[in-house]
């Protein structure tokens, strides 16, 4: 048999969010699972030659992934891959945090010999939700008029995010509504309040069930 059709991938999927951290992929059916707006991830791609020649310039390519997941590189080259060895292909990755929640997105490397494909490696990824609620300082801050504010929302729900004075006195109702999980982003219009500093409160579900309540300044100037 051609060496060339005997090249086995192997696929050992890691994920590390920072240097204290390092666990496997978890995998739900044929779904990996992958944690929320994380940065250090990694998948490797083990390259097995169980042939009886050398492999040479093995090239790993990316040729499909979501929009959301963002690799250090494109393509990986093997210089040579000696009988009954292997290799690993190693590719670093981020998630963007407005990355879509459970939704099932392709992965997919060509391992390549020249321009030939003689082997393919799919995954299915889909974000986990957030762990927890976060509340992002509102940008720009201070501001004249328009601002924009981000939250972490941890499970599909009501989300409430209202404004006050320093006197504790609601101004506005910026959204009260159902949200899903993942990261949002409302913008509000403060024309008509005088200068000065509020502050605002986002009241939203936890994992839980509880109720958790996260608050921040702004600072109008006119």
């Amino acid at each position: 048999m051609n060496a060339l059709k005997r090249l086995i991938i192997i696929v050992v999927f890691l994920l590390i969010s920072n240097a204290a951290y390092s666990q496997t992929a978890s995998k739900i059916g044929n779904v990996y699972q992958i944690p929320f707006a994380t940065e250090g991830n990694r998948v490797d791609l083990q390259v097995a030659n169980v042939g009886d020649e050398e492999m040479a310039a093995v090239r790993v390519v990316t040729s499909q992934k979501p929009e959301w997941l963002h690799l250090d590189r494109g393509e990986i080259v093997i210089s040579g891959v000696q009988s009954d060895t292997d290799a690993i292909a190693s590719f670093g990755f981020s998630v963007d945090r407005e990355a879509p929640i459970g939704e099932g997105a392709l992965l997919r490397f060509d391992i390549m010999s020249g321009n030939k494909v003689i082997g393919v490696k799919e995954f299915v990824l889909a974000v986990a939700p957030p762990s927890e609620a976060v509340l992002d300082q509102n940008f720009p801050n201070p501001f004249t008029q328009s601002t924009t504010i981000g939250f972490d929302n941890p499970v599909e729900g009501a989300v409430q995010i209202a404004v006050y004075d320093m006197l504790g006195r609601q101004v506005s109702v910026l959204l009260d509504e159902e949200r899903a999980a993942g990261h949002h982003k409302v913008q509000w219009n403060a024309s008509g309040l005088a200068s000065g500093m509020y502050f605002y409160i986002l009241k939203t579900n936890g994992k839980d069930g509880s109720v958790g309540l996260l608050r921040n300044k702004m600072i109008i100037v006119h």
